[in-house]
Formats: C-alpha cells, sequence, structure tokens
C-alpha cells in the first residue's frame, strides 16, 4: 500500500491538527481489520509533522542561525503571549491606565499579532499577571550590537494619532508610579522620568525615531513631519498614503540598528522602512547625551507598544505639524493641519513578526 504524500497530510490537516491526530492515534479504538490502514495513516502523519517542523526550523535558521533553537522550541502558551524571534516566547503585559485616572485601551493578540487599540498600552515581559505588576518581569534587552525589526500596519491612522513603538527602562524602575504598573518614560507620563529610545511615532503621514536620556523630554530625532530638534531625512512624497515607496495604506515592514561606535558608546540609531522592495533610511545621530543613553542600553530596556491620539487641537503637532504663533505658522514639516489632528483614528493598529537578531 503506498503512503499518502507528506505534501497531501499538511494540506489536509494543517501543522496543528497534525501533532493532535499524532498524539490520539494510539488511543483510538481501531477495529482488528482497520490497524494496518491506521498504521499507515500514523507513519503518514509522523513523517508529516515533522517535515512541518524541519521546514519551520529550516527556514528560520537560514535568517537567524542559532538564536532560532529557542524561538522554535515550543509555541507560545497563553493569550497574551507571541513568539519573540530571536529571544523566545514573552508575555504582554496591558496597561491598566493609559494617564493617570483615565483607562487604557484594550491590547488583543491574534495569530502572534498584536493589537493595540485607542489608547491601548503593552510592555514585553519575562510572565506576570497584569493585577499584579513587578517591575522585574519586565523584559531588559541589551540593544547594543542589535537588530530590532518588526511589521506595522498603520492603515487608517490618521493626523494627530501616534502608532507608537519604543523602549524605556522600566525593568530598573523601582517606583509603581501614578499608573501603578512600573511605567516611566521621558516625558513623565505617569509621573516618572527615565530613558527612552522610540523607534517609531507615526501616523500615515508622519514617522518618526527619538533618542531620549532620563529627563529630556524633547530629545533627538530625525525622520518626517512635525517640528522640534528634528532632522528631516526624507521627501513629501516618499513616505503617505500615496506614497512613492512606503504608501502607508498597506503593511510596511521596520528595522532599528544600535551600532556601537569606537568609544564603546551607542554610534547611531539606523532605522529603515521596507516595502515591495522599496527602502527609505534615517539616522539619528550627534546626540549630546548619548553616553548617558548608552548606560540605559548596556542595562537593559523594555519594549512598549502603544497608540494615542491627540487631546485637543495643536497637541501632537510635533509630530506631523508646524509650530505655531497664534494663526501663523513658524517652522515645522507638517503636513497635518492641528485644528483636525485627532479626528480620524482607526480604531486600532496591528504589530507582528518580531524580531531580535545580531549585526
Amino acid at each position: 500500500m503506498h503512503l499518502p504524500s507528506v505534501k497531501l497530510i499538511r494540506r489536509l490537516f494543517g501543522e496543528t491538527l497534525t501533532s493532535r491526530i499524532l498524539w490520539a492515534i494510539p488511543y483510538l479504538p481501531i477495529p482488528r481489520w482497520g490497524a494496518p490502514l491506521m498504521g499507515v495513516v500514523h507513519h503518514s502523519v509522523v513523517l508529516a509533522a515533522a517535515s512541518a517542523k524541519m521546514t519551520k526550523h529550516a527556514n528560520c535558521c537560514a535568517d537567524y542561525g542559532s538564536m532560532c533553537q529557542r524561538s522554535l522550541s515550543n509555541d507560545c502558551a497563553g493569550s497574551q503571549s507571541i513568539n519573540f524571534y530571536g529571544h523566545g516566547c514573552v508575555q504582554l503585559v496591558n496597561a491598566q491606565w493609559n494617564v493617570p485616572g483615565e483607562l487604557a485601551g484594550p491590547v488583543h493578540v491574534e495569530r502572534n499579532r498584536v493589537k493595540p487599540y485607542l489608547a491601548g498600552r503593552t510592555y514585553f515581559s519575562m510572565g506576570q499577571s497584569s493585577r499584579s505588576f513587578d517591575s522585574h518581569s519586565y523584559l531588559a534587552i541589551r540593544l547594543l550590537g542589535k537588530r530590532f525589526s518588526y511589521t506595522t500596519d498603520i492603515s487608517g491612522v490618521g493626523c494627530g494619532c501616534n502608532a507608537a513603538v519604543y523602549f524605556t527602562s522600566m525593568h530598573q524602575e523601582k517606583r509603581a508610579t501614578k499608573c501603578g504598573d512600573f511605567y516611566c518614560d521621558a516625558a513623565r507620563v505617569c509621573g516618572a522620568s527615565c530613558a527612552e529610545i522610540d523607534v517609531q511615532e507615526a501616523n500615515m503621514f508622519a514617522y518618526r525615531s527619538t533618542l531620549h536620556s532620563d529627563g529630556d523630554e524633547t530629545g533627538w530625532s530625525a525622520g518626517l513631519g512635525g517640528y522640534g530638534p528634528h532632522t528631516k531625512v526624507w521627501k513629501n512624497d516618499e513616505y503617505g498614503p500615496h506614497g512613492t515607496c512606503i504608501k502607508t495604506t498597506n503593511p510596511y515592514a521596520v528595522a532599528a540598528e544600535f551600532p556601537v561606535g569606537e568609544d564603546g558608546n551607542l554610534k547611531e540609531l539606523r532605522v529603515s522602512l521596507s516595502q515591495a522592495g522599496c527602502s527609505i533610511e534615517l539616522s539619528v545621530q550627534g546626540y549630546n547625551r548619548t553616553a548617558e543613553l548608552t548606560r540605559a542600553l548596556r542595562a537593559g530596556m523594555t519594549p512598549i507598544l502603544s497608540y494615542w491620539k491627540s487631546k485637543a487641537p495643536w497637541y501632537l503637532s510635533w509630530v506631523d505639524g508646524w509650530w505655531m504663533n497664534g494663526t501663523k505658522k513658524l517652522h515645522g514639516d507638517g503636513p497635518c493641519e492641528g485644528a483636525e489632528e485627532g479626528m480620524d483614528c482607526g480604531s486600532h493598529v496591528k504589530f507582528y513578526d518580531f524580531k531580535l537578531a545580531t549585526l
């Protein structure tokens, strides 16, 4: 008797169901006349499961080398867990408060994709309950000499809305803060200040990356849109809903690199956006507090995802508008009009395919 092909078995059952069938077959009450047939099926399922695992392992290891072993050792358990390739499974812990006195929005995980809804914020953790926050359980990723990458979908995120991916020194925070979850950042949103690195603060019209040492709310940034100590690096038509390179109505990939200079400090923050074979890049460098920020990077920083919007006209103009004096535009890249900010935010954003690799 010919065995069913491995390809057919995988197509019929899928990887997850194949593994469950494999487990169940030895316990099924099979009539004596059916034993030879079930033996064939069992053997075919074994081959299919092994082939699926080997293919997944080979694809990952081709990209990430020895680091892939931990990522593929087990499927991530728990409804709020994701696979952080190159690191392993992580638990997402959602904030209870967006700001003191204002409840945070939900953050869901579906098929390894993270979906923050408006006012939602979530932290990468080694595993803890959102009802019992512990700063030591937050991940402390050492980013120097590393590459952190992911894919984002911010379609529908209009002016005055901010889909953010960033790192802060939450793991080292000793105060529970006004939000009760040890959240800290450069803006003291919950009452505590700490170092912050913004890989992405973006909507469909603007994008910026910023370095903040502890206590420096303004920081040093580069990208497209807004104002402040900010270097414009892209043309207005390269990024946007009708972008010639990054069309923000579709998902795009983000990669952030943290190279080390000859003095042992962070040399620059290099960020590239890619979509359909086209890439644009930015570099945040020349920050006068780089040595201080390097110490935070060596201690390890916690990845954070959030999605929020402007609470009033011009509130988020630093991301996507101009510095105003009354009705006069003094400086900035725009392109958004502050009076319209926060009026057209989609319900949620998506982040997925998180990876960590060595440069």
